[in-house]
């Protein structure tokens, strides 16, 4: 019913991919690339995009933070390359609109997508003062149909985007310091856990059957029952740079400075392997401006081939997956 943020994705025979500040759509059988889409001159996507059908969803901004008065909800038609301008969210009461990336969506009864999405507010002039909101937005009627209260309680919790994931009739945000559930038809919070540590903005989301499980940036994997919030195993031995987890048969798929394969229902590391061509990029004062680097993101597990589709932030490859010798 719903899928997490990403920054790669299967289309039809395409392989799509987002890098930097653009995202191309390769067509896997010719390795040429199809569309490539841009975002406006000076300005920037945020850092994942959701895919609903033919098209993505995704974020635009103007460069530099002085500059953050307006935020773009975009979309892309994969097959024609057509941009639509779906929303704008401007600067009010002194607080600018600063990331926000749509991570699922849902349907309605009537037939009405709906696309859920958090949105980060901060006003410059006031030490600590970041709102994070979480909101379901009609596709259709292009209005806000709903949004929470702030859920961020600063200084006394990290704030950051909050990720997320659709599991049924749940919708779990990660943020920070907290992980939360809501009810998707009402935005009623369900339940809320909290970690012993602050560790740095979580980066990445998914479940398997009843299992949420996530990621922060100092090395630590946590699995979550759906349904109570309850802590189901944890791990500490991972590197930082996750961006997008893939599942795929039970095993959590993800890269960083390596490739990791981990069974989603009890945590056991089943593979750790070198990628085949890390750093290709040598110009590293590049690889450090403008947000352009992404590091190793996404990773897609081919269904059929069972080849690992992934990214290290200045180019796309695929290996053989070790599993499935």
């Amino acid at each position: 019913m719903a899928t997490s943020y990403k920054n790669t994705d299967f289309y039809q025979n395409n392989f799509v991919i987002k890098a930097g500040s653009k995202v191309e759509v390769f067509d896997m059988n010719t390795y040429q690339t199809q569309n490539c889409f841009a975002p406006e001159p000076d300005h920037a996507f945020n850092s994942e995009f959701n895919q609903i059908g033919n098209n993505i969803y995704l974020t635009e901004y103007e460069r530099g933070f002085a500059n953050y008065d307006t935020l773009t909800l975009v979309s892309f038609n994969l097959d024609t390359g057509e941009k639509t301008i779906i929303s704008k969210k401007g600067k009010k009461d002194g607080y600018r609109p600063d990331l926000s990336t749509p991570f699922a969506f849902d349907t309605k009864p009537n037939g009405d997508t709906i696309l859920f999405f958090t949105s980060v507010e901060i006003n410059f002039d006031i030490l600590g003062s970041q709102k994070t909101t979480l909101i379901k937005y009609n596709l259709k009627e292009r209005r806000i149909e709903q949004e929470t209260e702030n859920l961020i309680n600063l200084p006394n919790e990290v704030g950051g985007e909050g990720y997320g994931k659709i599991f049924g009739t749940k919708c779990v945000i990660a943020t920070g310091s907290k992980v939360m559930a809501f009810d998707v038809n009402t935005l009623t919070k369900l339940w809320e856990f909290k970690r012993d540590i602050v560790d740095g903005v979580i980066n990445a989301v998914i479940h398997y059957e009843n299992t949420i499980i996530f990621k922060t940036d100092f090395n630590s994997l946590y699995a979550l029952d759906v349904n109570t919030g309850l802590l189901k195993w944890k791990r500490t031995d991972v590197d930082a740079n996750i961006d997008q987890f893939c599942e795929f048969d039970g095993i959590v798929y993800f890269n960083s400075n390596k490739m990791y394969a981990i069974r989603a229902r009890d945590g056991v590391l089943l593979g750790r392997w070198s990628n085949p061509a890390p750093w290709i990029n040598e110009d590293w004062i590049y690889a450090n401006s403008g947000f352009d680097f992404n590091w190793f993101m996404g990773v897609i597990v081919d269904p059929v081939t069972k080849n690992i589709y992934t990214s290290d932030g200045t180019r796309a490859y695929c290996f053989k997956n070790p599993l499935y010798p």
